[in-house]
């Protein structure tokens, strides 16, 4: 039986740039060398809506205000326990409220979370990688059908 985990990320779009962090990495023993939207995994019997919003406070301390699932992707997990990754990217519009988030007021950004900022995803080094080579403000400014990223069958 294939698992496969379920995960939420947030667009949020300003003036062409995208918030992003940059999560703590034993890896490299500080900072990832990438950015990564904030989100993360959908708890079991949890509603999508309420998922993104949860996963957003947790990490920033922000409410945010969510518009629509914009981007999508699949692709096989390296995660132990998971065969397949669903990833469904939500636009949401309050950038604003994500200028100054104090990370020692939530619930698991300062343990998580060692950088944050809104970045060029053309210039900056973001994951999933094709945030960097579609036309995000065409998605984020217009109603189009939604974006699926199909790793899965490659």
């Amino acid at each position: 039986m294939t698992k496969r985990r379920i995960n939420l990320r947030a667009i949020i779009w300003r003036d062409g740039k995208i918030f992003a962090v940059k999560h703590f990495s034993e890896r490299w023993n500080g900072p990832a060398e990438y950015w990564a939207l904030p989100g993360g995994g959908l708890d079991d019997m949890e509603s999508l809506d309420a998922g993104i919003k949860r996963e957003i406070i947790e990490e920033t301390g922000v409410e945010p205000v969510v518009e629509r699932i914009i981007l999508g992707q699949q692709f096989k997990s390296k995660r132990q326990g998971y065969d397949e990754e669903l990833e469904l990217f939500y636009l949401v519009s309050n950038a604003d409220d994500f200028n100054n988030i104090n990370l020692a007021k939530t619930t698991h950004g300062a343990a998580e979370i060692a950088e944050y900022g809104f970045i060029d995803p053309k210039t900056e080094l973001i994951k999933p990688e094709f945030l960097s080579t579609i036309d995000l403000t065409d998605y984020v400014q217009n109603v189009r059908p939604v974006y699926i990223a199909d790793k899965l069958s490659k």
